[in-house]
């Protein structure tokens, strides 16, 4: 199940088919996420995986969040956002601590 990954619309632009037909696209960058936090029914109430990406000044957040960047030993990001998952998808998340943009191909559409 793919959880989904946090990246920037970097513009538009288009796409010429075989046939010359033109499709318009949108350009999204996506840098590596890094999983911050694995929230499960048991203390959240829920179960979800907690992502940032990027980076920012440390100045720049306030002490809660700083806690919870702290706490997950990663360096601070540009926001915190949370995929809702049943709770057998999330067992990959607690191993790999970094999604990377693999499953994104040229050419590939994505929803």
């Amino acid at each position: 199940m793919a959880l989904g990954l946090i990246g920037k619309k970097r513009g538009m632009t288009r796409v010429f088919l075989e046939t010359g037909e033109s499709v318009p696209v949108t350009v999204i960058e996506v840098d590596p996420n890094r999983v911050t936090r694995v929230k499960n029914v048991d203390t959240d109430g829920y179960d979800a995986v907690q992502v940032t990406t990027g980076t920012q000044h440390r100045n720049r957040v306030n002490k809660a969040l700083s806690g919870e960047y702290a706490k997950a030993g990663t360096e601070v990001g540009r926001g915190l956002w949370e995929f809702r998952a049943p709770a057998d998808a999330l067992a990959d998340s607690r191993r790999a601590r970094k999604s990377r943009s693999t499953s994104l191909q040229t050419g590939k559409r994505s929803t």
